[in-house]
């Protein structure tokens, strides 16, 4: 249970750390548009610059963390909060000021979106190129593996667990223990990998208008 609670509040944090640098988009795109310039863009460009700062602070030390779990090496049974935490900026950012509710509940007039290209293009940079290098590391894996078969004459398994040097998880929840360390400790780290890289590549799309 504390290794389930821990990563929401890895998401949490990440996911508002993210939102505010996604907030100061807001604040940039009112003082460079072409229309509709900002009355106070001074103002708005400091807010800006301040909201930057500060959820980029908070992004980099909650990415340290996440991946530091003990500052003595690096640990990745938390690397799955960073997708669920972009993908949940996106939704809040692109999805939700399109709804109804939205445009006619909050009161939201005739504003821009606030710099949507850029962020679609991060999003989907940011999905494209996680897909690409998991399917790569995997074929690395793969790869390396058929090497050691070459030299030793035994197909050993080279799982995930293997090059990052963890323990088994428990995270109190029977079906998530078998599931998360059948993934990562008895399966060789090409499987995950490629399945990894196609959802990502699968979800880039949905990041385009």
């Amino acid at each position: 249970m504390s290794y389930l609670l821990t990563g929401i509040g890895f998401i949490i944090g990440q996911t508002i750390g993210l939102g505010i640098v996604l907030w100061s988009f807001i604040y940039f795109h009112r003082v460079f548009r072409t229309k509709k310039k900002s009355k106070e863009p001074l103002a708005e460009l400091f807010i800006g610059t301040v909201l930057l700062l500060m959820g980029g602070y908070m992004v980099i030390l909650l990415s340290i963390f996440t991946l530091v779990g003990d500052f003595n090496k690096i640990r990745f049974i938390y690397v799955w909060t960073f997708p669920i935490s972009i993908l949940i900026n996106y939704f809040l950012f692109l999805k939700v000021p399109k709804t109804r509710f939205y445009k006619k509940r909050l009161d939201i007039d005739d504003e821009p979106p606030p710099m949507e290209w850029l962020i679609n293009f991060s999003f989907n940079s940011a999905l494209t190129t996680a897909g690409f290098l998991s399917i790569l590391i995997g074929a690395l894996n793969l790869l390396f593996t058929i090497f050691i078969w070459f030299k030793s004459g035994a197909w050993n398994l080279i799982s995930i667990g293997t090059w990052i040097n963890l323990d088994r998880i428990n995270t109190g929840w029977y079906g998530i223990n078998k599931m998360m360390n059948y993934l990562i400790f008895d399966l060789n780290a090409v499987i995950p990998l490629i399945i990894l890289g196609c959802i990502c590549f699968a979800l880039a799309p949905l990041t385009k208008d």
